[in-house]
This record gives structure tokens, C-alpha cells and sequence, in this order.
């Protein structure tokens, strides 16, 4: 079992030291970036980079530029060099999809959630875009903070006197420009020959502490027992997944929150308050 400390004689506790040969279920956590308290990864630019991206996406889409916006959520990929993802095989690059993501940022243009509460969140794309899982979550917050990753991982290798012979094109998100652009940059590479981008430790977690279940379970069923209790009737939460969320096939939390959100857009709000709280 191959690390990067074990193939670079660096022992520093900076980052996460993932394995080389495959991919280890890990993921990077946005929510997180305010835990880092060394001097090395940027993350308050990495925060901002995220904001700035779906502040423009939603701007495309609040102006009805639709085609502008399928532009800049096509272009994120799995990025292999960070060694975290979803399967024990070699990747495969699936990254995210620009036609998963398009019907959710529709329905969140069309609601009347307050954009400005959900600018920064990433995470309202796992909530409710289908087949969007960790792994796509993860890959898209790697691509857009892409700059970030590859000056820490550039530092920490100075700084551990490590050589850096690879080189690798990666795409990144100018906010500036608000377009993607390209940059050739030197990095660590394993026995292998494959180049190295590190993430600091403090981001990186085994799983998030959100999830289409969970928002549906503990907020919106919560308020749809309130509703109920108003008109008088009564229902346990598994009297409703099984009535109203079990009918609605794959994907059918994902769904029922999809259809939640537009008649009551600050269940969202409310929800992705508490799990920034408790990150």
C-alpha cells in the first residue's frame, strides 16, 4: 500500500495522505475550509471560489442564458491526482453532468429561495440534483478550487524539499473572467509516474453530514407533520415516506425535496443553516 509519504520521505501532517494506488472513499468538505489554520492552502480565496461560481451560474440562469451556463457546468472532471473519490477501482472520470444539474437550477431559479443564502453552498446541488452523489459533489469542488489545491500542494512540497517533475494541465475557475482557463502546473508524482495533487487534512472527511434523506427526514417531513397537525390530521414520518415519498420511484427523496422547495423554498434555508453550524 502505497502514500505519498511513504514514496516522497516527507512526514507532514498538513495534508491528507491518501493512497496512490487507488482511489480511497474521501471527500472534500467546503464547510471545512474555515478549520484550516495554516498558512499554506488559501481558504479564504477557496471559499470564495465556490461562491463566485454558482453566484454566476445562478446569474445565467436568473437572465435566461441558459447556454452560457451548460458552458460552465460541463466542464468539471474527476480529478485523478487528488487520490479521494467514491470507488476502489481506477477512475474512470465521470465528474459531473451539465444535464443532471440543469432541471435543479431551474427549479431553484423559478422558487423563491433566497439565492443569497445558498450562493455559497454547494451543497444544495447533492440535495436535490439526481444521481449526484458525493463523489460528483466532491469532484466539483476540486475542480473549482483546482488553483488552490495545486499552490498548497506546490508549497507544502517546498517546503518538505519534495521534487516536483510532473506536469499536469488543470482547469480552473477564472472569477474574473468567469470562464474556465487552463494552466499547465509542476507537481509531486508517485512510483508511478502519475502526478500528485494533496488537499489539506482538516477538509477531507469519510462522508458529509448532509443528504437528500436527511434534509427530507428532518425538515421537511418535520414541517409536513406541522402542516398536517394544522389541518387537523395526524401522521408519523413513516406513514409519509411510505404514502407520499416511496411512490416516486429512484431518486424519490431527492425528488420529494425537489417539489418541497418550490412551494416552501426556506425548508431548504433552514436546512443548510443547521448543517454549517454543525460542521
Amino acid at each position: 500500500m502505497e502514500h505519498f509519504n511513504n514514496s516522497s520521505d516527507s512526514n507532514d501532517q498538513e495534508y491528507y495522505n491518501a493512497r496512490l494506488d487507488q482511489d480511497e472513499r474521501r471527500f472534500i468538505n467546503p464547510d471545512l475550509f474555515k478549520n484550516y489554520h495554516g498558512v499554506n492552502f488559501d481558504a479564504k480565496a477557496a471559499t470564495l471560489q465556490i461562491k463566485n461560481f454558482l453566484a454566476d451560474v445562478f446569474a445565467l440562469y436568473a437572465n435566461g442564458n441558459v447556454k452560457a451556463a451548460a458552458k460552465l457546468l460541463a466542464i468539471p472532471k474527476e480529478v485523478n491526482a487528488t487520490r479521494i473519490g467514491y470507488g476502489i477501482n481506477p477512475s474512470k472520470g465521470r465528474g459531473t453532468s451539465w444535464k443532471i444539474l440543469n432541471d435543479v437550477m431551474l427549479t431553484v431559479i423559478k422558487s423563491d429561495l433566497n439565492l443569497q443564502a445558498v450562493e455559497g453552498r454547494i451543497q444544495v446541488i447533492a440535495l436535490l440534483a439526481p444521481d449526484f452523489g458525493p463523489d460528483r459533489l466532491s469532484d466539483l469542488i476540486t475542480n473549482l478550487i483546482s488553483l488552490q489545491l495545486v499552490h498548497f500542494t506546490q508549497a507544502v512540497c517546498r517546503e518538505e524539499k519534495v521534487k516536483m517533475p510532473g506536469k499536469q494541465t488543470i482547469k480552473y475557475y477564472d472569477v474574473q473572467k468567469k470562464t474556465w482557463k487552463e494552466k499547465v502546473a509542476e507537481l509531486p508524482i508517485d512510483n508511478s509516474g502519475r502526478t500528485i495533487i494533496l488537499i489539506p487534512v482538516e477538509c477531507v472527511v469519510e462522508s458529509y453530514n448532509f443528504s437528500a434523506i436527511d434534509f427530507v427526514k428532518k425538515t421537511i417531513l418535520t414541517a409536513r407533520q406541522e402542516q398536517l397537525k394544522l389541518e387537523g390530521k395526524k401522521a408519523s414520518k413513516q406513514d409519509l415516506i411510505k404514502s407520499e415519498i416511496d411512490p416516486l420511484g429512484v431518486d424519490k427523496y431527492k425528488k420529494y425535496a425537489l417539489e418541497n422547495i418550490k412551494s416552501d423554498p426556506v425548508l431548504l434555508e433552514e436546512y443548510l443553516h443547521r448543517i454549517g453550524l454543525f460542521a
